[in-house]
Parts: structure tokens; C-alpha cells; sequence
């Protein structure tokens, strides 16, 4: 029985250490992004990044002015993935983004911004990451 336990303890630090690894290797080290919309201009995108799992886009809203952002993951060459929702913010805050992008075999991705309305303005700012720990699979 002891050998038992033994082997079990074994298994379980060892499982413990290879998910700590592969969450470890993700890429979610948080990158500032910015949009202004004024009257104008319609489509604003975060600078692109290596996306390493299937994980959703972690999105924080640190402030929000204006209209509603719509917000949504693209892969890094700018195309709509198999699932790609809109997600529509008009407050600070945390944000899932899901997609299909890793799935979908691309290795890049980035975060496209538009306002809700037409001739509106919007102000936001926030910190983003392709890969997330914190919103679950």
C-alpha cells in the first residue's frame, strides 16, 4: 500500500510540473495598447503577436471614453478565424477574447478595434496578451 502512495505522490508532482510548464511557455506577458477613434477613422488593431495555445486573448480595459469599443481576435495577418465573436466594452475591466485562432493553425494573433457608431469618438487603453492564464479554457 505504501508503494502504492509512493508511486501516486511520483505521478502527481510530476504531472503538477509538466502543467506548470506548459503554462509557463504561453504568451502572456502583458503589452500596453492604445486606440483613439476620432470622427474618421473606423479600425484600429494591437500590434501583432505569437500566439502559443488555444487559450482566449486576455484583454484588461484600464480606462474607456466615447462610444463602445467593439473588440475581437484576428490571427496577426489580420484574418476572421472559424469563431471570432465581437465583444462590445464600454466599461473597464477584464476581458476574455475566444477565438479559433491557434485551432485554426495560426501561430500570430492581435486584437481589432472599432466604435459601435459611425461619427462617434472613442478613447481606450488597456493591456493585452495572446495567450492567458487567468480566463480559463
Amino acid at each position: 500500500m505504501k508503494k502504492i502512495k509512493n508511486l501516486f505522490s511520483i505521478f502527481m508532482i510530476t504531472f503538477l510540473f509538466l502543467m506548470m510548464g506548459t503554462s509557463l511557455a504561453a504568451n502572456t506577458g502583458d503589452t500596453s495598447w492604445s486606440f483613439n477613434f476620432g470622427r474618421t477613422n473606423f479600425n484600429l488593431y494591437t500590434p501583432s503577436r505569437e500566439k502559443q495555445d488555444a487559450s482566449p486573448i486576455y484583454f484588461y480595459v484600464n480606462n474607456i471614453s466615447g462610444d463602445t469599443l467593439k473588440a475581437r481576435a484576428l490571427a496577426g495577418n489580420k484574418q476572421v478565424t472559424s469563431y471570432a465573436p465581437v465583444y462590445y466594452i464600454n466599461k473597464g475591466g477584464k476581458y476574455c477574447i475566444s477565438s479559433n485562432i491557434h485551432e485554426d493553425g495560426y501561430r500570430t494573433a492581435l486584437v481589432h478595434g472599432s466604435k459601435y457608431s459611425t461619427f462617434s469618438t472613442l478613447s481606450a487603453s488597456g493591456l493585452w496578451s495572446p495567450d492567458s492564464w487567468s480566463c480559463g479554457w
